[in-house]
Protein backbone atom coordinates (compact mmCIF):
# COMPACT_ATOMS: atom_id res chain seq x y z
CA UNK A 1 0.00 0.00 0.00
CA UNK A 2 1.28 3.46 -0.89
CA UNK A 3 0.42 6.81 0.71
CA UNK A 4 -2.08 8.79 -1.36
CA UNK A 5 -0.34 12.02 -0.32
CA UNK A 6 3.32 11.36 -1.19
CA UNK A 7 3.31 7.96 -2.94
CA UNK A 8 5.79 6.40 -0.49
CA UNK A 9 5.27 2.85 0.87
CA UNK A 10 3.21 2.61 4.04
CA UNK A 11 3.89 0.18 6.88
CA UNK A 12 0.84 -2.01 7.33
CA UNK A 13 -1.23 -1.17 10.38
CA UNK A 14 0.03 2.41 10.75
CA UNK A 15 -2.29 5.39 11.26
CA UNK A 16 0.18 7.85 9.68
CA UNK A 17 2.47 7.89 6.67
CA UNK A 18 6.02 7.50 7.98
CA UNK A 19 7.30 10.00 5.40
CA UNK A 20 4.85 12.87 4.96
CA UNK A 21 2.74 12.39 8.07
CA UNK A 22 -0.55 12.17 6.19
CA UNK A 23 -3.35 10.61 8.23
CA UNK A 24 -4.14 7.12 6.98
CA UNK A 25 -6.57 5.88 9.64
CA UNK A 26 -7.08 8.54 12.27
CA UNK A 27 -8.26 7.07 15.54
CA UNK A 28 -9.61 9.31 18.29
CA UNK A 29 -10.14 7.78 21.69
CA UNK A 30 -13.02 8.43 24.06
CA UNK A 31 -10.81 10.91 25.88
CA UNK A 32 -10.59 13.13 22.80
CA UNK A 33 -6.94 12.38 22.03
CA UNK A 34 -5.40 10.53 19.12
CA UNK A 35 -4.78 6.95 20.20
CA UNK A 36 -1.15 6.23 20.96
CA UNK A 37 0.96 3.44 22.35
CA UNK A 38 0.82 2.47 25.99
CA UNK A 39 4.47 3.49 26.14
CA UNK A 40 3.48 7.15 25.95
CA UNK A 41 4.73 8.90 29.09
CA UNK A 42 2.35 10.65 31.44
CA UNK A 43 2.34 14.44 31.04
CA UNK A 44 5.06 15.90 33.24
CA UNK A 45 4.02 18.02 36.19
CA UNK A 46 4.77 21.73 36.01
CA UNK A 47 8.27 22.60 37.17
CA UNK A 48 9.22 25.64 39.11
CA UNK A 49 9.32 28.89 37.41
CA UNK A 50 11.11 32.10 38.21
CA UNK A 51 9.05 34.47 40.30
CA UNK A 52 8.85 37.85 38.66
CA UNK A 53 7.67 39.50 41.84
CA UNK A 54 8.28 39.06 45.57
CA UNK A 55 6.09 38.01 47.23
CA UNK A 56 4.83 35.63 44.60
CA UNK A 57 1.33 36.08 43.22
CA UNK A 58 -0.24 32.66 42.85
CA UNK A 59 -1.77 33.40 39.47
CA UNK A 60 1.38 34.78 37.86
CA UNK A 61 3.38 31.60 38.46
CA UNK A 62 1.59 30.12 35.45
CA UNK A 63 3.63 32.29 33.11
CA UNK A 64 6.68 30.33 34.21
CA UNK A 65 5.38 26.78 34.36
CA UNK A 66 3.11 26.40 31.37
CA UNK A 67 5.87 25.69 28.85
CA UNK A 68 6.58 22.46 30.69
CA UNK A 69 2.91 21.46 30.65
CA UNK A 70 2.81 21.93 26.90
CA UNK A 71 3.78 18.30 26.43
CA UNK A 72 0.11 17.68 27.26
CA UNK A 73 -0.48 19.08 23.80
CA UNK A 74 2.52 19.24 21.52
CA UNK A 75 4.63 16.31 22.67
CA UNK A 76 1.66 13.98 22.90
CA UNK A 77 1.24 14.65 19.20
CA UNK A 78 4.87 14.56 18.21
CA UNK A 79 5.65 11.33 20.00
CA UNK A 80 2.23 9.79 19.76
CA UNK A 81 2.25 10.12 16.02
CA UNK A 82 5.43 8.11 15.62
CA UNK A 83 5.62 5.86 18.65
CA UNK A 84 3.92 2.90 16.99
CA UNK A 85 6.35 2.71 14.06
CA UNK A 86 7.55 -0.83 13.35
CA UNK A 87 10.97 -1.80 12.16
CA UNK A 88 11.14 -2.56 8.47
CA UNK A 89 14.17 -4.05 6.80
CA UNK A 90 13.67 -2.00 3.66
CA UNK A 91 12.95 1.38 5.29
CA UNK A 92 16.17 2.37 7.05
CA UNK A 93 15.05 5.95 7.57
CA UNK A 94 12.19 4.67 9.70
CA UNK A 95 14.64 2.60 11.75
CA UNK A 96 16.66 5.73 12.51
CA UNK A 97 13.45 7.47 13.50
CA UNK A 98 12.55 4.58 15.82
CA UNK A 99 15.93 4.97 17.51
CA UNK A 100 15.46 8.73 17.75
CA UNK A 101 12.06 8.27 19.32
CA UNK A 102 13.47 5.93 21.97
CA UNK A 103 16.21 8.44 22.78
CA UNK A 104 13.60 11.19 23.05
CA UNK A 105 11.47 9.25 25.52
CA UNK A 106 14.60 8.57 27.61
CA UNK A 107 15.43 12.29 27.71
CA UNK A 108 18.46 11.80 25.43
CA UNK A 109 17.68 14.73 23.17
CA UNK A 110 21.11 15.14 21.56
CA UNK A 111 21.08 11.47 20.57
CA UNK A 112 17.55 11.87 19.24
CA UNK A 113 18.69 14.79 17.10
CA UNK A 114 21.60 12.78 15.72
CA UNK A 115 19.32 9.93 14.66
CA UNK A 116 16.78 12.32 13.16
CA UNK A 117 19.58 13.82 11.08
CA UNK A 118 20.49 10.34 9.85
CA UNK A 119 16.87 9.64 8.94
CA UNK A 120 16.75 12.88 6.96
CA UNK A 121 19.99 11.96 5.17
CA UNK A 122 18.21 8.82 3.99
CA UNK A 123 14.97 10.60 3.07
CA UNK A 124 15.17 14.38 2.58
CA UNK A 125 11.39 14.79 2.55
CA UNK A 126 10.81 12.91 5.81
CA UNK A 127 8.26 15.11 7.61
CA UNK A 128 8.12 12.95 10.74
CA UNK A 129 11.87 13.17 11.21
CA UNK A 130 11.76 16.96 11.03
CA UNK A 131 8.82 16.90 13.46
CA UNK A 132 10.68 14.87 16.08
CA UNK A 133 13.88 16.84 15.44
CA UNK A 134 11.99 20.05 16.24
CA UNK A 135 10.50 18.50 19.38
CA UNK A 136 13.97 17.54 20.66
CA UNK A 137 15.28 21.02 19.91
CA UNK A 138 12.34 22.51 21.76
CA UNK A 139 13.23 20.42 24.81
CA UNK A 140 16.79 21.79 24.61
CA UNK A 141 15.38 25.35 24.32
CA UNK A 142 16.84 25.78 20.83
CA UNK A 143 13.73 27.59 19.75
CA UNK A 144 14.91 29.08 16.47
CA UNK A 145 16.24 25.74 15.26
CA UNK A 146 13.04 24.04 16.37
CA UNK A 147 10.98 26.53 14.40
CA UNK A 148 13.09 26.05 11.27
CA UNK A 149 12.69 22.28 11.41
CA UNK A 150 8.97 22.38 12.16
CA UNK A 151 8.56 24.74 9.21
CA UNK A 152 10.25 22.11 7.04
CA UNK A 153 7.88 19.44 8.32
CA UNK A 154 4.93 21.65 7.44
CA UNK A 155 6.34 22.40 3.97
CA UNK A 156 6.45 18.66 3.32
CA UNK A 157 3.08 17.85 4.89
CA UNK A 158 1.03 21.04 4.93
CA UNK A 159 -2.26 19.24 5.53
CA UNK A 160 -1.21 17.57 8.81
CA UNK A 161 -3.07 19.44 11.54
CA UNK A 162 -0.89 18.20 14.41
CA UNK A 163 2.17 19.94 12.99
CA UNK A 164 0.53 23.35 13.33
CA UNK A 165 -0.28 22.60 16.96
CA UNK A 166 3.33 21.66 17.61
CA UNK A 167 4.58 24.79 15.85
CA UNK A 168 2.26 26.82 18.08
CA UNK A 169 4.20 25.50 21.10
CA UNK A 170 7.48 26.71 19.60
CA UNK A 171 6.01 30.11 18.73
CA UNK A 172 4.76 30.39 22.29
CA UNK A 173 8.28 29.76 23.57
CA UNK A 174 9.47 32.54 21.25
CA UNK A 175 6.72 34.83 22.61
CA UNK A 176 5.19 35.12 19.15
CA UNK A 177 1.71 34.79 20.56
CA UNK A 178 -0.46 35.96 17.68
CA UNK A 179 1.26 33.52 15.31
CA UNK A 180 0.76 30.75 17.86
CA UNK A 181 -2.97 31.52 17.96
CA UNK A 182 -3.07 31.45 14.16
CA UNK A 183 -1.46 27.99 14.14
CA UNK A 184 -3.96 26.68 16.69
CA UNK A 185 -6.75 28.02 14.48
CA UNK A 186 -5.15 26.37 11.43
CA UNK A 187 -4.98 23.03 13.23
CA UNK A 188 -8.69 23.32 14.00
CA UNK A 189 -9.45 24.32 10.44
CA UNK A 190 -7.75 21.10 9.32
CA UNK A 191 -10.01 19.10 11.61
CA UNK A 192 -8.10 18.84 14.88
CA UNK A 193 -10.58 19.24 17.72
CA UNK A 194 -8.90 17.30 20.51
CA UNK A 195 -8.35 18.52 24.05
CA UNK A 196 -4.74 19.21 23.04
CA UNK A 197 -5.52 22.08 20.73
CA UNK A 198 -7.93 23.78 23.13
CA UNK A 199 -5.39 23.45 25.93
CA UNK A 200 -2.69 25.01 23.78
CA UNK A 201 -4.82 27.90 22.61
CA UNK A 202 -5.92 28.54 26.19
CA UNK A 203 -2.26 28.76 27.18
CA UNK A 204 -1.49 31.31 24.49
CA UNK A 205 -4.54 33.38 25.41
CA UNK A 206 -3.29 33.35 29.00
CA UNK A 207 0.05 34.80 27.97
CA UNK A 208 -1.82 37.48 26.06
CA UNK A 209 -3.78 38.14 29.28
CA UNK A 210 -6.99 37.40 27.39
CA UNK A 211 -8.40 35.56 30.38
CA UNK A 212 -11.97 35.14 29.15
CA UNK A 213 -10.70 33.54 25.93
CA UNK A 214 -8.27 31.40 27.92
CA UNK A 215 -11.09 30.27 30.18
CA UNK A 216 -13.36 29.47 27.23
CA UNK A 217 -10.73 27.24 25.62
CA UNK A 218 -9.72 25.40 28.77
CA UNK A 219 -13.41 24.73 29.44
CA UNK A 220 -13.60 23.12 26.00
CA UNK A 221 -10.50 21.02 26.74
CA UNK A 222 -12.14 19.81 29.96
CA UNK A 223 -15.40 19.09 28.13
CA UNK A 224 -13.52 16.90 25.64
CA UNK A 225 -11.40 15.16 28.27
CA UNK A 226 -12.73 15.73 31.81
CA UNK A 227 -10.31 13.24 33.35
CA UNK A 228 -7.07 15.20 32.90
CA UNK A 229 -5.86 16.72 36.19
CA UNK A 230 -3.50 19.17 34.47
CA UNK A 231 -6.38 20.94 32.75
CA UNK A 232 -7.95 21.76 36.10
CA UNK A 233 -4.68 23.24 37.37
CA UNK A 234 -4.46 25.26 34.16
CA UNK A 235 -7.95 26.59 34.78
CA UNK A 236 -7.01 27.34 38.39
CA UNK A 237 -4.20 29.57 37.08
CA UNK A 238 -6.69 31.47 34.97
CA UNK A 239 -9.24 31.80 37.76
CA UNK A 240 -6.52 33.12 40.04
CA UNK A 241 -5.63 35.96 37.70
CA UNK A 242 -9.33 36.72 37.39
CA UNK A 243 -9.37 36.99 41.22
CA UNK A 244 -11.70 33.99 41.47
CA UNK A 245 -9.64 32.33 44.18
CA UNK A 246 -12.34 30.03 45.51
CA UNK A 247 -12.91 28.68 42.00
CA UNK A 248 -9.16 28.21 41.63
CA UNK A 249 -8.97 26.22 44.86
CA UNK A 250 -11.94 24.09 43.75
CA UNK A 251 -10.10 23.21 40.53
CA UNK A 252 -6.96 22.26 42.46
CA UNK A 253 -9.17 20.07 44.63
CA UNK A 254 -10.54 18.42 41.48
CA UNK A 255 -7.03 17.86 40.12
CA UNK A 256 -6.01 16.18 43.38
CA UNK A 257 -9.18 14.08 43.33
CA UNK A 258 -8.27 12.87 39.83
CA UNK A 259 -4.59 12.38 40.65
CA UNK A 260 -3.80 12.22 44.39
CA UNK A 261 -0.09 12.05 43.55
CA UNK A 262 -0.05 15.28 41.54
CA UNK A 263 2.62 17.12 43.54
CA UNK A 264 2.28 20.48 41.82
CA UNK A 265 -1.47 20.62 42.43
CA UNK A 266 -0.71 20.68 46.16
CA UNK A 267 2.10 23.20 45.67
CA UNK A 268 -0.05 25.51 43.59
CA UNK A 269 -3.00 25.23 45.97
CA UNK A 270 -0.63 26.27 48.76
CA UNK A 271 0.10 29.50 46.89
CA UNK A 272 -3.61 30.15 46.50
CA UNK A 273 -4.02 29.64 50.23
CA UNK A 274 -1.24 32.19 50.81
CA UNK A 275 -3.13 34.72 48.70
CA UNK A 276 -6.18 33.96 50.85
CA UNK A 277 -4.07 34.26 54.03
CA UNK A 278 -4.86 30.66 54.96
CA UNK A 279 -1.26 29.99 55.94
CA UNK A 280 -1.60 26.78 57.93
CA UNK A 281 -3.43 25.11 55.04
CA UNK A 282 -0.74 26.42 52.68
CA UNK A 283 1.95 24.89 54.86
CA UNK A 284 0.10 21.57 55.06
CA UNK A 285 -0.09 21.41 51.24
CA UNK A 286 3.65 22.07 50.92
CA UNK A 287 4.37 19.33 53.42
CA UNK A 288 2.16 16.93 51.46
CA UNK A 289 3.92 17.88 48.22
CA UNK A 290 7.31 17.19 49.83
CA UNK A 291 6.05 13.86 51.13
CA UNK A 292 5.20 12.97 47.53
CA UNK A 293 8.38 14.43 46.03
CA UNK A 294 11.09 14.97 48.66
CA UNK A 295 13.71 15.91 46.08
CA UNK A 296 11.79 18.84 44.58
CA UNK A 297 13.66 22.14 44.72
CA UNK A 298 10.59 24.05 43.58
CA UNK A 299 8.44 22.71 46.41
CA UNK A 300 11.08 23.69 48.97
CA UNK A 301 11.05 27.14 47.36
CA UNK A 302 7.28 27.25 47.63
CA UNK A 303 7.36 26.29 51.31
CA UNK A 304 10.02 28.93 51.90
CA UNK A 305 7.62 31.46 50.41
CA UNK A 306 4.88 30.32 52.78
CA UNK A 307 7.22 30.64 55.77
CA UNK A 308 8.13 34.18 54.67
CA UNK A 309 4.48 35.16 54.55
CA UNK A 310 4.22 33.82 58.11
CA UNK A 311 7.33 35.85 59.16
CA UNK A 312 9.16 32.61 59.92
CA UNK A 313 12.35 33.66 58.17
CA UNK A 314 14.80 31.24 59.77
CA UNK A 315 12.70 28.31 58.58
CA UNK A 316 12.35 30.00 55.19
CA UNK A 317 16.13 30.29 54.95
CA UNK A 318 16.55 26.58 55.67
CA UNK A 319 14.19 25.79 52.79
CA UNK A 320 15.91 28.32 50.49
CA UNK A 321 19.21 26.57 51.23
CA UNK A 322 17.68 23.15 50.54
CA UNK A 323 16.29 24.41 47.22
CA UNK A 324 19.76 25.66 46.24
CA UNK A 325 21.29 22.33 47.24
CA UNK A 326 18.84 20.55 44.94
CA UNK A 327 19.06 23.10 42.10
CA UNK A 328 22.38 24.97 42.37
CA UNK A 329 22.01 26.64 38.98
CA UNK A 330 18.69 28.35 39.73
CA UNK A 331 18.98 32.14 39.74
CA UNK A 332 15.59 32.40 41.41
CA UNK A 333 16.64 30.20 44.32
CA UNK A 334 19.53 32.57 45.08
CA UNK A 335 17.27 35.59 44.61
CA UNK A 336 14.78 34.13 47.08
CA UNK A 337 17.61 33.54 49.55
CA UNK A 338 18.68 37.19 49.20
CA UNK A 339 15.14 38.31 50.05
CA UNK A 340 15.08 36.12 53.14
CA UNK A 341 18.48 37.33 54.32
CA UNK A 342 17.37 40.94 53.93
CA UNK A 343 14.48 40.23 56.24
CA UNK A 344 16.93 38.78 58.75
CA UNK A 345 19.12 41.90 58.51
CA UNK A 346 22.04 39.88 57.10
CA UNK A 347 22.81 42.32 54.32
CA UNK A 348 26.32 41.21 53.31
CA UNK A 349 25.05 37.67 52.79
CA UNK A 350 22.03 39.00 50.92
CA UNK A 351 24.31 40.86 48.52
CA UNK A 352 26.36 37.70 47.92
CA UNK A 353 23.21 35.69 47.17
CA UNK A 354 21.92 38.39 44.82
CA UNK A 355 25.32 38.55 43.10
CA UNK A 356 25.10 34.83 42.38
CA UNK A 357 21.54 35.15 41.09
CA UNK A 358 22.56 37.94 38.70
CA UNK A 359 25.58 35.94 37.56
CA UNK A 360 23.26 33.04 36.68
CA UNK A 361 20.61 35.21 35.01
CA UNK A 362 21.21 38.94 34.59
CA UNK A 363 17.80 39.51 33.00
CA UNK A 364 15.47 38.92 35.96
CA UNK A 365 14.43 41.89 38.08
CA UNK A 366 14.19 40.43 41.59
CA UNK A 367 17.86 40.08 42.59
CA UNK A 368 18.65 43.67 41.60
CA UNK A 369 15.80 44.79 43.84
CA UNK A 370 17.00 42.67 46.74
CA UNK A 371 20.63 43.79 46.33
CA UNK A 372 19.51 47.41 46.10
CA UNK A 373 17.62 47.06 49.38
CA UNK A 374 20.67 45.59 51.13
CA UNK A 375 22.98 48.27 49.74
CA UNK A 376 20.65 51.02 50.95
CA UNK A 377 20.76 49.71 54.50
CA UNK A 378 24.54 49.60 54.25
CA UNK A 379 24.46 53.32 53.35
CA UNK A 380 25.71 52.65 49.81
CA UNK A 381 22.98 54.74 48.27
CA UNK A 382 24.29 55.35 44.76
CA UNK A 383 24.94 51.66 44.22
CA UNK A 384 21.49 50.90 45.63
CA UNK A 385 19.79 53.34 43.25
CA UNK A 386 21.64 51.86 40.26
CA UNK A 387 20.39 48.38 41.14
CA UNK A 388 16.84 49.54 41.79
CA UNK A 389 16.73 51.47 38.53
CA UNK A 390 17.87 48.32 36.73
CA UNK A 391 15.24 46.24 38.51
CA UNK A 392 12.47 48.61 37.40
CA UNK A 393 13.87 48.72 33.87
CA UNK A 394 13.63 44.92 33.68
CA UNK A 395 10.14 44.80 35.24
CA UNK A 396 8.26 48.13 35.32
CA UNK A 397 5.51 46.50 37.41
CA UNK A 398 7.79 45.15 40.12
CA UNK A 399 6.19 46.83 43.14
CA UNK A 400 8.94 46.09 45.64
CA UNK A 401 11.59 47.75 43.49
CA UNK A 402 9.62 51.01 43.73
CA UNK A 403 9.19 50.47 47.47
CA UNK A 404 12.90 49.85 47.94
CA UNK A 405 13.85 52.87 45.84
CA UNK A 406 11.42 55.00 47.81
CA UNK A 407 13.02 53.84 51.06
CA UNK A 408 16.47 54.63 49.65
CA UNK A 409 15.38 58.16 48.77
CA UNK A 410 13.89 58.50 52.25
CA UNK A 411 17.23 57.50 53.79
CA UNK A 412 18.94 60.08 51.59
CA UNK A 413 16.54 62.74 52.84
CA UNK A 414 14.93 63.18 49.40
CA UNK A 415 11.21 63.17 50.26
CA UNK A 416 10.23 64.60 46.88
CA UNK A 417 11.46 61.44 45.16
CA UNK A 418 10.58 59.02 47.93
CA UNK A 419 6.84 59.73 47.98
CA UNK A 420 6.05 58.98 44.30
CA UNK A 421 7.96 55.68 44.45
CA UNK A 422 6.26 54.57 47.66
CA UNK A 423 2.85 55.50 46.26
CA UNK A 424 3.64 53.64 43.02
CA UNK A 425 4.53 50.54 45.04
CA UNK A 426 1.15 50.65 46.76
CA UNK A 427 -0.64 51.25 43.48
CA UNK A 428 0.90 48.04 42.13
CA UNK A 429 0.49 46.07 45.36
CA UNK A 430 -1.75 47.50 48.09
CA UNK A 431 -0.51 44.81 50.49
CA UNK A 432 2.99 46.30 50.93
CA UNK A 433 2.69 47.60 54.49
CA UNK A 434 6.31 48.79 54.59
CA UNK A 435 5.53 51.39 51.91
CA UNK A 436 2.63 52.71 54.02
CA UNK A 437 4.92 52.88 57.04
CA UNK A 438 7.42 55.12 55.25
CA UNK A 439 4.69 57.32 53.80
CA UNK A 440 3.42 57.87 57.33
CA UNK A 441 6.96 58.73 58.43
CA UNK A 442 7.00 61.32 55.66
CA UNK A 443 3.75 62.78 56.95
CA UNK A 444 1.73 61.90 53.86
CA UNK A 445 -1.97 61.83 54.78
CA UNK A 446 -4.22 58.90 54.01
CA UNK A 447 -1.79 56.14 54.96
Amino acid sequence: MDCAECGKPVVEGENYCNYCGAVLKPEIGADGFMKISDQHPAPPAPPPGEQQKQPMSAGRIVALVLLAILSFGCVSGAIGSIIAYKHSKDISAVEYLNQAQKHFLNGQYEEAIADCDKAIEKEEDYARAYELLASAELKLERYDEALDDMNKAIEISSSTAQLYLERAAILLALERYEEAIADCDKAMELGLSTADVYFMRSTVHYFLESYEDALSDINKAIDVFPGNAISYVQRAFIYSDMQRLEDAVADCNKAIELDPGFTRAYAYRSLLYVDMKRYEEALADCNKALELEPGSAEVYGTRAHVYKEMDRFEEALADDDKAIELDPDSAQCYSDRAYTLNNLGRFEEAIAAADRAIELDPEIANPYGHRGYALAFMVRYEEALADLDRSIELDPEYSRAYKNRGITYYMMGDAARAVPDLEKALELDPEIEEAREYLRKLGVSGY
